[in-house]
């Protein structure tokens, strides 16, 4: 018996100084002996919440015969429990989910896992509700190679929309997913998460994550992207920046500006792109206005007048 308790006290402390530790461990102690158990656990914790259907969409193939008797003991356990914005769903308690995530995406194991998920929720991009919306967008970014483009539409559309709440609860998903995503689909949920907390986040933790983003975009040679990021370092520079820190959002302005004005030419017969184009300039009228330098108010009028002849 004491050498029981040394080694779980042994075990204790080695959780203890590692990240999710202790709740890995109690995870351990509940499926101690059942391998299939984990995994089906592992599962369960891939998405927000799921039933028995969704359950067996979930599992690996070797155990999704057995949805239904996985379901029962999943529901047994003490870290599962009654998903109430859903009868007869369940979900994996928030932070035994998270670290279970966090633990699949370690192993290299969250990708496939995801795609189960997203195949899961497939329905649900057809969905009204904005709580299925954002599920599937959820697990698109790290399954589905058109994930960013999905979050990108989505936020644009919501945005265009003034559909705030459902942006923040966009943004609540993406500060949970941004962990875990890499590439395009990080840089796009950088931005996004970035522009929905624009007012709501310090301004330096905006630049680092609006900078990364548009480095993704550089690299993936995605000039649409590139131009709107650089649209909104000059906004996080324009109005959270320090003393000098004008000049540079002009910068960025202008750098915006340009990338638009390249693609309108290149597409001429495009209004989203000639919509870019107004937007970069009605931003930069804004902004030399608010300057007030000599010459800014006429190079002001110029800027709107050309967005209003686009």
């Amino acid at each position: 018996m004491s050498t029981s308790l040394d080694a779980l006290l042994a075990e204790i402390q080695i959780a203890a100084a590692k990240p999710d530790g202790m709740t890995l461990l109690a995870v351990d102690q509940l499926t101690s002996g059942q391998p299939d158990l984990r995994h089906a656990l592992e599962s369960a914790a891939v998405p927000h919440w799921w039933d028995d259907a969704i359950l067996a969409r979930l599992l690996p193939e070797d155990l999704a015969a057995e949805a239904p008797q996985w379901a029962d003991k999943l529901r047994a356990l003490s870290v599962v429990e009654p998903y109430l914005a859903r009868p007869q769903a369940s979900n994996v308690h928030e932070v035994t989910r998270q670290a279970l995530r966090a633990q699949l995406h370690r192993e290299g194991r969250l990708q496939e896992a995801s795609a189960r998920a997203l195949s899961a929720f497939a329905s649900s991009a057809k969905s009204a509700a904005t709580t299925d919306i954002l599920e599937h967008l959820f697990h698109s970014l790290s399954a589905d190679p058109a994930g960013a483009e999905n979050l990108e539409q989505t936020w644009r559309i919501w945005t265009d929309q003034g559909r705030w709440r459902d942006l923040l609860d966009l943004a609540a998903i993406l500060e949970e997913a941004l962990p875990t995503l890499t590439g395009q689909a990080r840089a796009c949920a950088q931005f996004c998460h970035a522009d929905i907390r624009f007012d709501h986040q310090p301004a330096s933790s905006l630049l680092d994550a609006v900078e990364e983003s548009l480095q993704i975009f550089v690299k993936f040679q995605d000039v649409r992207s590139q131009a709107q990021a650089a649209n909104l370092l000059g906004d996080i520079l324009r109005w959270h920046g320090q003393t000098g820190d004008a000049e540079r959002a002009l910068e960025q302005y202008q750098r915006s500006l340009q990338l638009r004005e390249a693609l309108h030419s290149a597409n001429p017969d495009s209004a989203q792109a000639a919509r870019d184009v107004s937007v970069s300039l009605e931003r930069l009228g804004d902004f030399l206005c608010e300057r007030g330098q000599t010459g800014d108010a006429e190079r002001a009028l110029e800027h709107y007048q050309r967005s209003l002849q686009l």
